[in-house]
């Protein structure tokens, strides 16, 4: 509901902050984010798969596979962003001008695709954080990793960066966003992971 919310309330705001540069950046944010949603929409489904998975196992004290589970969840979500990211980032304005036949509005949604394949390449661990902690019980985390790229991080960006750098802020708030995101779910999941691996060495047979 938190993340729903956040997104609904950032496509507004970013449709407000682009309107400032014309219908041409308005139109263009708005392939670009459809876009990014499906390849966003990938690693979700890859995460997804990982939830009961790991849900069962923790359920049953195997924490080693609870850790084996997301981190190849994450490997391989990030495989596949890999390649589609790669692709969207070199064919950015043949993919643009399919939904738009326009000029302007393909410079824009280039420049802006293609900063945003680059932090998508990464994206996949904050997802699998995200759906980790979801599986297992920790809703609190959960729903703040979530809500960081939807909105705690992305709306004061988008906000803040088009005063300083024009149409550029608009395109860089949401990768940036995204890196940020990434950043912070590292600690928290490596803490988590470790925590894991002590609980499993916990219930090993005395021997």
């Amino acid at each position: 509901l938190l993340r729903q919310s956040l997104n609904s309330i950032s496509t507004v705001i970013l449709n407000h902050q682009a309107a400032f540069y014309g219908d041409a950046a308005i139109a263009a944010m708005g392939i670009v984010t459809k876009m990014i949603m499906f390849l966003v929409s990938l690693a979700i489904g890859i995460c997804q798969g990982m939830q009961p998975v790991v849900s069962f196992n923790y359920g049953a004290a195997l924490y080693e596979r609870v850790r084996k589970g997301f981190r190849f969840t994450f490997i391989f979500g990030s495989l596949l962003l890999f390649v589609f990211s790669i692709l969207s980032f070199i064919f950015a304005p043949e993919l643009i001008a399919w939904f738009r036949d326009d000029a302007e509005v393909i410079q824009i949604g280039t420049t802006a695709l293609r900063l945003q394949c680059i932090s998508c390449l990464f994206m996949s661990y904050s997802i699998s954080a995200g759906m980790l902690f979801q599986s297992t019980g920790v809703s609190g985390t959960a729903t703040f990793l979530s809500a960081l790229r939807a909105g705690i991080l992305y709306i004061p960006l988008i906000l803040i960066l088009p005063g300083f750098l024009g149409i550029l802020g608009i395109e860089l708030a949401q990768p940036v966003a995204d890196i940020f995101a990434i950043l912070i779910s590292i600690p928290i999941t490596e803490k988590f992971l470790k925590e894991l691996h002590q609980r499993a060495v916990a219930t090993l047979p005395q021997q």
